[in-house]
């Protein structure tokens, strides 16, 4: 048996709950710390649920960690010492902490991690922020600590809460940029890997709802040449760039015209999920054999599930490897990608 701490967006707090409660069989949630952030308890040990759920990726659950100890904030000492007591010798280590309430505490999360990871150097362990052995999570909260020993690959993601984060630089159109570049990350996306098509000395991404045009930037960026459509205008920041050109029509005004295949197809469009899916079907034949198509779902308020599942269904005509996530960039919405469907 084990409990465990998961997080979700805050508005899919119950739809992250529901979906771990169906894949870990006898599991119950035990409390919500806040929205978002619950703690389950399961008859699996950690190590076992974290391989169902690797195996089975839930959609709404970002990321897990074991809960071992609940010790009261000026106790944290004994129960770190704990935790270094059932470490291997020489290995490295990562300290992940947040506070949900920090304005009752004389320290910052900056102090906590600092004091945890010297207990930790004093105990012969080193800090490895990139490839650590082991990651000791922490959340303060209400004036108790709730901490956790894992491995990295355990728990679903490398981020803290799941909380994938990108610096913001002084040419970025918008912050849906942070949404392409996170599915990259987490879908395991290489771009460099694609083949380039007989004939083109450039690989060529098709962006709809492209405007203001973060993604066509980002694709851009990484020396895609960008078919950006999208009725409204695009960004003066890429007035001139060389790799995006803009199409200022509909989609279906655009797809009447268009000749073209593309390696990458992107679908940041704000539309009914049926009626989006049946437009990324219908350009299902315009994929390379080896490219990607990475679309959001923006789910409404109302049977979100309902609405992604005939999302869903209706892409399974055209793809296949579909895979779905709600990022932590994501907001009422779910990213999707797939290859095309093989004949």
């Amino acid at each position: 048996m084990s409990d465990f701490i998961f997080t979700s967006q805050d508005d899919s707090w119950e739809l992250a709950m529901n979906e771990l409660l169906s894949y870990l069989s006898d599991s119950e949630l035990m409390t919500w710390l806040v929205r978002g952030i619950g703690i389950m308890r399961s008859p699996l040990g950690f190590s076992e649920v974290s391989q169902q759920l690797l195996k089975n990726p839930p959609i709404f659950t970002r990321h897990i960690f074991p809960l071992d100890h609940v010790t009261p904030i000026n106790g944290w000492e004994s129960a770190i010492a704990q935790t270094i007591s059932r470490l291997r010798p020489k290995s490295s280590f990562n300290v992940q902490v947040r506070i949900l309430d920090p304005t009752l505490y004389a320290f910052s999360k900056f102090d906590l991690t600092q004091w945890i990871s010297e207990e930790l150097q004093k105990g012969g362990f080193w800090p490895d922020m990139q490839t650590p052995d082991f990651i000791v999570s922490i959340i303060a909260y209400n004036f108790a600590m709730y901490i956790g020993l894992s491995e990295p690959s355990q728990n679903m993601s490398s981020w803290p809460g799941g909380m994938r984060r990108f610096a913001r630089r002084d040419d970025q159109i918008s912050r849906a940029e942070f949404k392409l570049l996170e599915a990259l990350e987490v879908f395991s996306i290489d771009l460099s890997s694609f083949s380039m098509p007989e004939g083109q000395v450039q690989l060529q991404a098709l962006d709809l709802g492209a405007a203001p045009g973060s993604w066509s930037k980002a694709l851009a960026d990484r020396d895609f040449f960008v078919t950006a459509v999208d009725p409204a205008n695009l960004s003066p920041l890429l007035k001139g760039n060389k790799n995006i050109v803009h199409y200022p029509y509909a989609v279906q005004k655009f797809m009447s015209k268009d000749k073209k295949s593309y390696s990458l197809i992107a679908n940041d469009m704000r539309m009914d999920v049926g009626n989006s899916a049946k437009i990324m079907v219908s350009l299902a034949p315009k994929l390379a054999s080896d490219g990607i198509a990475v679309m959001t779902f923006k789910l409404p308020e109302k049977k979100p599930l309902a609405a992604m599942n005939k999302g869903m269904q209706i892409l399974e005509s055209g793809y296949e490897n579909l895979r779905a996530k709600q990022l932590f960039h994501n907001r009422s919405e779910i990213t999707v990608t797939g290859n095309r469907k093989s004949t």
